[in-house]
């Protein structure tokens, strides 16, 4: 029995491992897991309408793009249809088709930890020459919303980066307590698979905020601007899982704890008979 649930416990902290990695390194280079997103901004219904001509300087810029189209659009202003935003980095693109159904990245920013996209930091280094954010008058509410969420999702990362650690070196004291065994090393194992567990489950709680209701209050405020928002479903899907795994592994850890100890003991005593 005890066997059986130490295979199993490998079994899933190796899977939450994979699941952890995968959650934590999608989106950190263009081809790597672009639709496992935490939440995706949508520009490209973006419209100009909202323009505040009197703020710019130049004018002529708006001017020229008021003339080559009834309503400047996002691609107007140097900005892409969509910023997939990761647990490290975000990811910029446009859509292939009408649909959004076909995503083309073309660019990715460089891994950080801790992580924050700020949507008026990468728009001013995108627009061209003439406009700057006040120029399309964009929703301050926007703003302070990424601006609330930012230490959170900061924190995000860095738990992240804790969890997938300390549920790969789970898995390493898993093949290790095979071979040594002993109540002390399964303390150690039981603490890395609570310390996983926990930063895993904070960090999953964090994503589902912000692919839920953070997402919900970004279609609220720019819901006259043209600007959407979407939960990453496929994302939660595989954090989530890593979670529950976690849990799974932490319950037959517990189990077997007492009867690993009972084991260590009996071989001292066979040792000392000897």
């Amino acid at each position: 029995m005890i066997l059986t649930l130490n295979t199993l416990s490998k079994v899933f902290a190796l899977i939450s491992f994979i699941l952890s990695s995968l959650c934590l390194f999608a989106g950190t280079q263009d081809s790597i897991m672009q639709n496992s997103s935490v939440m995706m901004l949508k520009l490209n219904q973006f419209m100009g309408r909202q323009l505040d001509t009197s703020a710019s300087e130049p004018i002529s810029a708006l001017t020229q793009a008021a003339t080559n189209s009834q309503n400047t659009t996002a691609a107007d202003l140097g900005l892409k249809d969509f910023y997939a935003i990761h647990v490290l980095t975000y990811c910029e693109g446009n859509f292939k088709d009408s649909g959004n159904h076909a995503m083309e990245v073309t660019s990715c920013s460089r891994r950080r930890a801790p992580f924050a996209f700020n949507p008026e930091k990468v728009f001013s280094t995108e627009f061209n020459a003439g406009f700057n954010i006040s120029d399309i008058n964009w929703p301050d509410t926007i703003s302070d919303d990424f601006d609330v969420m930012a230490m959170t999702t900061k924190a995000m990362s860095v738990l992240y980066i804790i969890g997938m650690a300390a549920t790969g070196i789970a898995f390493l004291m898993e093949i290790l307590l095979t071979q040594a065994g002993g109540k002390p090393s399964m303390f150690a194992h039981l603490f890395f698979t609570v310390l996983s567990f926990v930063c895993l489950g904070v960090s999953s709680s964090v994503a589902s905020v912000i692919a839920v209701q953070f997402v919900h209050l970004i279609n609220r405020h720019g819901e006259d601007y043209g600007i959407v928002a979407k939960g990453g479903s496929s994302f939660l899907g595989m954090t989530w899982s890593a979670v529950v795994l976690s849990f799974l592994t932490v319950v037959i850890s517990v189990i077997t704890l007492p009867s690993s100890g009972s084991s260590s003991a009996s071989s001292e005593k066979d040792m000392d008979e000897v």
